[in-house]
């Protein structure tokens, strides 16, 4: 080292030999900065290598504290070193300043010496750049945080995906389960720990789960079972499961999975119900006909065929659609969604209904049996209808208007054919009326003057009267005139056999029915003498 590199006003620095001359570029040659401070702190000499650490010369540092290198931070640190006791190693990791204002991470150790005398201390130091070791240590722990990370992950997606993920071992135990068994079957996962896949199977499917271990160490075992819940309740899986095998080719364990197929099962089930039911109403449908032949009717079912068909097939397409859309989802191992899964049935239910309308319509057109004739208050059996329909008034959002006429009293009818007339005008009017319409209902006691009387050729003097109007569409004459007639249709009126059944009731109580429809609405109006003909 050149005597202008380290000015040095104490006689401590100044070389007095060759030796002291060679030391000193020694100290030059090695990587680290090697320093010595007086007993405030301050360089008294510092080797050349600080220049490529600090980016400042020896000489500029000579005379100045350690600690004026330090980030503030970092400061009380570098002066606790002149508490340390002579004989002791101060050793600290600190921050220092570089002349550009960058930081680097250096290992700092220093020696406290006293004098001979034990008076003025020394301090003997090395400072050693530990940047690219922090940034190493930094970057591994943020390593093994991410690996952490993934493994908390990967735990977290185990635990929250919604089947059954389990390890048998080679005897067919379970070493691990995740937590959805608790919500699917009630087990604790702990309890089910080293017991046997077959313990949870109802007995006829047993002798299926034994035979996982015999599966083909290349295949995969996959197969639908029945399992019992801790309640006791009966549930449907499927099973797919696959053995890994060691060097040897002998099984480790078998790794696999469990998928919820109950509500599968359950809807194959009622699918299957749903077919034998339509399969006995196709039958009743054929009774009904060779029954029509025999009674002289086939002319009016010949003339109306196609249309009584076409009522038929509509529901059948909508039910096959739905069932077939819902199996598609389950064959594709699809979670369904409850209200979508609602929707469907709800949909389904409706179609068999509106099959079973279609059916008791044709059997009631087709019966012949006299009316079981009592005295009944009509607005009671027409608040009954109601409650009936409330909940397909509030799902069509439709306002009823109710003004059922105090004047009203017993009347000799037929209660329960008088309901299914106010069942069916309700219906119409809930199926022809938009969403949002008003349904406006009416009775009151009639009593036409005498020319109405003789013009209409009633025999009565007075007429209970019922009037049900709906806010629909206008109803086209040549429509209007048919509305009645058997098997006759529009979109709004159902299958044709309603309205047909209304006139015929109405007529065998000695009673009419007429309709108009006009700007307000189609309105139905039906008279029942309050004396009954003989």
């Amino acid at each position: 080292m050149s005597h202008n590199s380290h000015p040095d006003p104490s006689p401590e620095n100044r070389p007095t030999d060759d030796s002291e001359h060679l030391c000193r570029r020694l100290m030059d040659e090695v990587p680290d900065v090697v320093f010595v401070l007086d007993s405030e702190g301050r360089f008294t000499f510092i080797n050349n290598t600080v220049e490529k650490l600090l980016g400042r010369s020896a000489s500029d540092l000579v005379n100045t504290r350690l600690w004026d290198y330090m980030t503030p931070e970092d400061m009380p640190l570098a002066r606790s070193l002149l508490d340390t006791e002579p004989g002791s190693v101060w050793d600290q990791g600190l921050t220092v300043v570089v002349s550009d204002g960058e930081t680097k991470f250096c290992r700092i150790r220093v020696k406290a010496s006293a004098d001979a005398a034990g008076g003025a201390v020394t301090f003997h130091g090395v400072m050693r750049d530990r940047s690219a070791t922090q940034r190493l240590e930094q970057e591994l722990r943020a390593s093994q945080a991410a690996l952490t990370e993934s493994e908390r992950r990967y735990r977290n997606l185990v635990e929250e995906v919604p089947d059954i993920i389990f390890s048998l071992d080679p005897a067919g135990s379970f070493t691990f389960v995740n937590h959805q068994v608790e919500n699917f079957l009630g087990y604790h996962v702990v309890a089910m720990l080293d017991t046997p896949l077959w313990q949870y199977v109802t007995p006829e499917y047993r002798e299926l789960a034994e035979a996982l271990l015999d599966t083909h160490p290349v295949d995969i075992w996959d197969e639908e079972m029945a399992v019992l819940a801790k309640d006791g309740s009966r549930k449907w899986v499927r099973i797919r499961c696959k053995a890994w095998l060691d060097d040897g080719g002998n099984v480790v364990e078998y790794e696999g999975t469990m998928r919820d197929r109950t509500v599968r099962r359950l809807l194959e089930e009622e699918l299957r119900r749903s077919k034998e039911e339509l399969v006995a109403k196709m039958k009743i449908i054929d009774d009904l006909y060779e029954h029509i032949i025999e009674t002289g009717k086939s002319k009016a079912i010949a003339q109306h065929t196609a249309e009584v068909a076409h009522e038929l097939r509509q529901p059948l397409t909508i039910i096959g659609g739905f069932a077939r859309r819902m199996a598609t989802q389950l064959d594709r191992c699809r979670k369904l969604d409850p209200d979508s899964q609602r929707e469907c049935f709800q949909i389904i239910i409706r179609e068999v209904q509106r099959l079973e309308k279609i059916l008791g319509g044709l059997i009631d057109f087709t019966r012949q049996r006299g009316l079981q004739l009592e005295s009944a208050n009509p607005n009671d059996l027409i608040e009954e209808v109601f409650l009936v329909y409330e909940e397909e008034f509030r799902e069509k959002g439709l306002d009823l208007e109710l003004h059922l006429s105090d004047e009203v009293t017993d009347v000799r009818l037929d209660p329960d054919r008088f309901q299914q007339v106010v069942r069916n005008l309700v219906s119409n009017a809930i199926e022809a009326s938009n969403r949002g319409g008003i349904i406006s209902i009416g009775t009151r006691i009639s009593r036409p003057g005498n020319r109405a009387v003789q013009t209409g050729g009633l025999d009565a003097d007075s007429f209970f009267e019922l009037r049900v109007r709906n806010s629909g569409r206008i109803i086209p004459p040549e429509e209007l005139h048919r509305i009645f007639d058997p098997f006759f249709t529009t979109k709004e009126y159902g299958t044709g056999i309603g309205l047909t059944l209304c006139k015929r009731i109405v007529e065998e109580h000695g009673g009419s029915i007429s309709v108009k429809s006009e700007a307000e609405g189609t309105l139905f109006t039906i008279w029942i003498p309050l004396r009954v003909p003989a």
